[in-house]
């Protein structure tokens, strides 16, 4: 079987295990960074001619190592362990269609093995990068020459400690102006779970006035 052989059908087994977990109702962030997986490891099987559905526990140790810090293609530990979740599920999904026996992605020591707690990598956690006062008052006088609403989306962001997609998918009827509450709906949270969080009276004013201009746009 020749590398576009296994390419195709590498790529059809992953379309159809994508499609079962977007059936199921997964974020299309996830979606996107399984899929981003799944193409960085058929990537790296096509160059050495490997079938990524018949991988082998050496052949993955392969792909894993120049990942590694002080390798080659070294890349964030956060981003090595998605990818390593990614493929364990779809390994374990090729498990459940018969094309595979084993996962070649162990959770912990080799295929087979009894799951100790330890994870096959070590994860390395760092301590975030908090700005010092220089920074934040730089970024504060690039963020005051912004549009009312960016400015807007920053402070509800900093006060409802909200991610990215969730202040991008408010709805105005989700902001509760008597009360000075933001309704943080669960489908467009990571953890599906809905909350409530405060803002400030600062944020408030900032807030009505961008009501305004939305009010004179029509």
């Amino acid at each position: 079987m020749n590398t576009k052989t296994h390419s195709t059908s590498a790529l059809l087994l992953a379309g159809q295990w994508l499609k079962i977990l977007s059936n199921l109702g997964r974020a299309s962030s996830t979606i996107k960074a399984y899929r981003s997986a799944l193409t960085h490891l058929f990537a790296f099987c096509e160059i050495h001619d490997i079938a990524p559905e018949r991988a082998s526990f050496e052949d993955i140790a392969g792909y894993i190592r120049p990942q590694l810090p002080d390798m080659p293609s070294p890349v964030a530990s956060a981003t090595l362990q998605l990818r390593i979740s990614a493929l364990r599920l779809w390994y374990d999904f090729l498990i459940y269609q018969d094309i595979c026996r084993l996962n070649p992605l162990p959770r912990s020591g080799l295929p087979g093995a009894i799951y100790t707690g330890r994870g096959l990598i070590p994860r390395i956690t760092r301590l975030p990068v908090i700005p010092d006062d220089g920074q934040w008052l730089r970024f504060l006088k690039h963020v005051s020459a912004a549009s009312l609403r960016d400015r807007l989306m920053l402070a509800l962001a900093y006060y409802g400690a909200l991610r990215r997609t969730e202040v991008t998918a408010l709805r105005l009827e989700d902001i509760d102006l008597a009360h000075r509450l933001i309704r943080i709906r669960a489908e467009t949270t990571k953890n599906r779970r809905e909350r409530m969080v405060c803002y400030s009276a600062d944020v408030a004013r900032v807030l009505a006035n961008h009501f305004q201009q939305l009010r004179l746009a029509g």
